[in-house]
């Protein structure tokens, strides 16, 4: 049985990106949704917020000009469920 009250958060730079996956969540009824934009608003809500996510969609540009190690800090992080980057930049081989 899907579980409707599941947490999401969604963080991504492009406002109309936001929107598509939050719709398409609430098409499927889920309506828990938290939409940010920046890295500094993902670890505001994550490391203050008082309930963690169950499921969070990051885009991988977030981090980059940071230098943030995404993966380990969701890995590591006690109030992210499962999460999933997106719009990882392939690495260049030589």
């Amino acid at each position: 049985m899907i579980n409707k009250a599941l947490r999401i958060m969604i963080a991504d730079p492009q406002h109309h990106q936001r929107l598509r996956l939050e719709q398409d969540f609430n098409r499927q009824g889920y309506y828990a949704i938290a939409p940010v934009s920046s890295l500094d608003e993902m670890l505001t809500l994550l490391d203050y917020g008082g309930l963690g996510f169950d499921l969070v969609l990051v885009n991988a540009s977030l981090a980059a000009s940071e230098r943030f190690d995404l993966s380990a800090y969701c890995l590591e992080h006690p109030r992210v469920g499962q999460a999933l980057i997106y719009a990882v930049p392939q690495r260049q081989t030589a």
